[in-house]
């Protein structure tokens, strides 16, 4: 599953594919003319390796990132994690209602005892 490349403008003629998951392209981005860079650096002074590609090809690299970023196992890695989201919002909603059912029961005894006094 690719889950970690960016495309990114490297100046009016090249962009960079980088991220974690570009060596699983290697072979890919060869075919496509793609040059590998080890030496890109950001502007914080970081080091990064990349792909340069001419403009041309960025649609192509852009569906063949798409195509692999949308995979089944992706899909189910996101319809977990909303199924674990939507059990955690059912959790807080329930302690929200017994958190108002406790101040509304205070005050209901603070105002019974306020007037039999």
């Amino acid at each position: 599953m690719v889950k970690n490349l960016y495309i990114q403008e490297f100046s009016k003629y090249f962009f960079i594919v980088g991220g974690r998951d570009i060596e699983k392209f290697k072979y890919i981005f060869i075919n496509m003319g793609g040059k590998y860079q080890k030496n890109f650096v950001r502007p914080t002074g970081e080091k990064f390796g990349g792909w340069l590609f001419l403009t041309d090809k960025k649609k192509e690299i852009q569906k063949i990132i798409q195509k692999n970023n949308h995979t089944p196992e992706l899909e189910n890695d996101l319809k977990l994690t909303i199924e674990i989201l939507q059990k955690k919002i059912q959790v807080l909603e329930s302690i929200i209602a017994n958190k108002k059912l406790q101040i509304n029961t205070e005050q209901h005894q603070y105002y019974e005892n306020w007037i039999f006094l």
